[in-house]
């Protein structure tokens, strides 16, 4: 693209339109200029519904479905795992939908950087990007547990979790994933 605008320039003289900003997705309609704080709130909006989405199908399914009569233990419930699948798969969409026409959509730490290092993104706009999707995430995953506090703290009581607690009878473990991924726990079988 710039090496476009560069003969662009060569042929029609100093009065060639000004450059636009070139992102790794392409060139950006907008001038380079006031570009920033737009994508910063893309970032940050599209990483909030992801984790919004995301994580709220994840609490639908731990803490609210198992009591409401649909069963009673965790993903045993007719079709929790597709739920959740499908949550996933819509809140990545969405989540692509509202950052995609500004920012890319990285909606994500990791890909933001494995952009700069591999696809030119600007490595001045990593620390923000991440700052904002962080933000975002961290929201999101608030919104959640606001919503869910009752939900949460009934399946608790009623499975005899304490909050914290690893491994044995009272294993927080169930909670706990609702806001992070981690390997399934061991048996302790060699």
């Amino acid at each position: 693209m710039l090496r476009y605008l560069d003969q662009f320039r060569r042929r029609h003289g100093p009065a060639a339109p000004a450059a636009r900003e070139v992102s790794c997705d392409g060139p950006s309609d907008r001038p380079a200029a006031g570009n920033d704080v737009g994508e910063l709130l893309a970032e940050f909006l599209g990483t909030f519904v992801l984790i919004a989405f995301g994580d709220g199908v994840v609490a639908m399914a731990v803490a609210a479905l198992n009591q409401s009569g649909r069963g009673t233990e965790i993903f045993a419930a007719s079709g929790d795992w597709l739920l959740i699948a499908w949550g996933w798969a819509l809140a990545v969409a969405f989540g692509v939908y509202v950052a995609g026409g500004v920012s890319g959509a990285h909606i994500n730490p990791a890909v933001t950087l494995a952009l700069a290092v591999k696809r030119n993104f600007p490595w001045v706009k990593v620390a923000p990007y991440m700052a904002a999707q962080v933000l975002g995430a961290f929201v999101g995953g608030a919104l959640i547990y606001l919503v869910y506090h009752d939900a949460i703290s009934s399946f608790e009581a009623a499975k005899h979790i304490t909050r914290g607690a690893l491994g044995g009878a009272a294993d927080s473990t169930p909670t706990f994933s609702i806001f992070a991924t981690f390997p399934a726990p061991t048996s302790g079988r060699a």
